[in-house]
């Protein structure tokens, strides 16, 4: 759409160089808001991709705190898994995972008002 609208500008400008001038602006403001346009899907696009990339940081380190405290429980002699250690890990764990969640959605926000900003 903003190619034809050029090449009707061109062509006016070419065959009627002094006539036109209202339909002339008309095209061009056309012609710049489609760059406009252009240029806020840019920005949006290149700030998705942002968030997308600090997300997946955010889960690196979620998986690689697990990976490491699997580890650790490993020397320690501790093999159980899933429910059961979540079980006996009872009240202080739920706490943990609610202070990770919570430094998580933290993080996020900061995020998004460095983003708005």
């Amino acid at each position: 759409m903003k190619e034809l609208a050029e090449q009707e500008l061109k062509i006016l400008e070419a065959q009627h160089p002094t006539r036109f001038q209202l339909l002339k602006l008309e095209l061009k403001a056309f012609i710049q808001l489609f760059d406009e346009e252009e240029q806020q899907q840019s920005f949006e696009r290149k700030q998705q991709q942002q968030q997308q990339f600090h997300l997946s940081i955010l889960t690196q380190e979620s998986s690689s705190r697990k990976r490491e405290r699997m580890k650790v429980e490993r020397e320690e002699g501790k093999t159980k898994r899933g429910r059961r250690r979540r079980a006996e890990e009872g009240r202080s764990g739920a706490i943990q995972k609610a202070e990770a969640c919570l430094r998580k959605i933290e993080a996020l926000k900061s995020l998004f008002r460095s983003s708005n900003g």
